[in-house]
């Protein structure tokens, strides 16, 4: 939803677009000013204004303790913790924000607390509840009007690294190994192929992609020796390892593709892949 409203797309308004606010980055993790590790899930900020904003997503639970470290975050941590791109980090001003379809959220004490801006998904429009953002011209922007065509995006953003996307995420590995084959690419990095499947995979916290690299590898690794055996082989080149496909087995590779991710969407238990840990 958030990043919907500073990309330009059909059936979604994208006020924030209008202001120059960009993806920064997405789930970033680094410490605040009192050493404290903050993973929010996205930074969206605007040279234009010199201002960032933290979405922190929201259903229900609000955890005490994590809203006290965002209170602690500092605009200076984002410059020297490399986490804005902003023209002057003297005047730059940073808003913590709390993101949620759930109405209820906005009378929260924890949010209350700390005076957190508060923007809600509600009928009919985006609103901004509880506090102003420091900057003014944001402000103005609510409430974002919406209509019976408008449908929040979800291409920006296909899978994150918890377990219940796990099967999201083999899905897009295999379907995108399948569209870069049939592109003529056949032999591919697992890079490669993550760059392809997330459209904003550059804007992903390097600690993040990290973890999804070392899934996918895990993921090809076992298929290259199991059911894509034959069409999918793992080769080493100096110290880069990819996935060289034969290009006389496209249409098996596609027709056993699909029918992994047929048999992933009927099983009850997968085997894990994400780390447990991960955050």
């Amino acid at each position: 939803m958030m990043m919907g409203l500073c990309i330009r797309t059909e059936n979604w308004p994208h006020p924030l677009r209008d202001l120059n606010y960009n993806v920064e980055l997405i789930e970033p993790t680094f410490t605040n000013s009192k050493g404290e590790t903050v993973n929010p899930d996205l930074i969206l900020t605007t040279k234009k204004y010199n201002h960032a904003i933290i979405f922190e997503c929201k259903c229900k639970t609000i955890e005490s303790n994590q809203m006290s470290k965002y209170s602690n975050i500092l605009p200076s941590d984002l410059i020297e913790k490399g986490k804005a791109n902003v023209p002057d980090p003297k005047n730059f001003s940073a808003d913590i924000c709390i993101a949620s379809f759930e109405k209820g959220i906005k009378e929260n004490s924890e949010i209350i607390k700390y005076k957190f801006p508060v923007i809600l998904c509600e009928e009919g429009k985006i609103d901004k509840h509880n506090s102003n953002f420091n900057c003014i011209r944001l402000n103005q922007i609510f409430p974002v009007n919406l209509n019976k065509e408008h449908r929040p995006p979800v291409s920006f953003y296909p899978f994150s690294h918890e377990k219940e996307d796990e099967r999201m995420f083999i899905s897009y590995v295999l379907r995108t190994l399948v569209s870069r084959n049939l592109a003529g690419k056949h032999e591919n990095t697992v890079e490669e192929i993550l760059k392809d499947a997330h459209p904003y995979w550059k804007n992903i916290d390097q600690h993040h992609k990290k973890i999804f690299l070392r899934t996918a590898e895990c993921i090809l690794s076992d298929f290259s020796k199991g059911e894509l055996k034959g069409i999918l082989d793992k080769i080493r080149e100096d110290k880069n390892v990819k996935y060289k496909i034969n290009p006389l087995t496209t249409n098996s590779l596609k027709d056993k593709c699909e029918k992994i991710i047929e048999r992933m969407s009927k099983e009850g238990n997968l085997k894990p892949y994400f780390p447990q840990t991960a955050s």
